[in-house]
């Protein structure tokens, strides 16, 4: 009975990998969420540009205040630096190509890892151009 309500003796070896794999699994879980969340950004910034190429085929042109909105959500989706340069800004007859250019830096966030597990944040600014073209439809 003795035996039993005796306690083993313990060793660090056995908790080990245990606590290795807990800290891997924490940092690949840290630099997946840093890239979805940079995937997530790009996607918002599409999707604007879509919004933004119906509404240029209902009236045939970019309008100057969709121009201005069109740039304050870009600012807020995280794009600086913004162009739109080659963007159709006259009226055009039904039917005739409208085009919608977008340029402008994205700041996006990576994680290095360092030596014994240890992350680094660093920030990068990548150009994006975004090129989105269709017909009048006014």
């Amino acid at each position: 009975m003795s035996r039993l309500l005796k306690k083993d003796k313990g060793n660090l070896t056995h908790i080990f990998p245990a606590i290795i794999t807990i800290i891997l699994v924490a940092v690949v879980s840290v630099i997946f969420t840093s890239w979805m969340a940079n995937i997530n950004r790009k996607e918002a910034i599409d999707l604007i540009a879509r919004k933004y190429i119906l509404r240029m085929e209902t009236t045939g042109y970019l309008v100057p205040a969709d121009e201005d909105r069109l740039v304050t959500e870009l600012q807020e989706a995280g794009l600086s630096e913004i162009s739109l340069f080659g963007s159709t800004r006259e009226a055009v007859c039904y039917g005739k190509e409208i085009t919608l250019c977008i340029s402008g830096n994205f700041s996006i966030y990576n994680y290095k890892i360092l030596q014994a597990f240890a992350l680094k944040k660093e920030q990068a600014v990548i150009p994006i151009d975004i090129k989105r073209t269709s017909t009048g439809k006014h």
